[in-house]
């Protein structure tokens, strides 16, 4: 006999979290357009689309 297959139940995630008020905090690619955010990192932002990278500063102070 075959065995059943047991039904997933979808994980619900809050949709546009990352939206407030119709804006984000995300900037938009240089190249692509203002269609595509960039994804935050911790050193880096990177475009999902065209790979654009914009590497963060970091500032030491002596």
């Amino acid at each position: 006999m075959a065995k059943k297959k047991k039904e997933k139940k979808p994980i619900k995630k809050p949709r546009y979290s990352l939206y407030q008020d119709g804006k984000t905090e995300n900037r938009s690619c240089p190249k692509c357009g203002s269609g595509f955010l960039l994804a935050e990192h911790s050193n880096r932002r990177v475009c999902g689309k065209c790979r654009y990278v914009e590497m963060k500063s970091s500032k030491k102070t002596e």
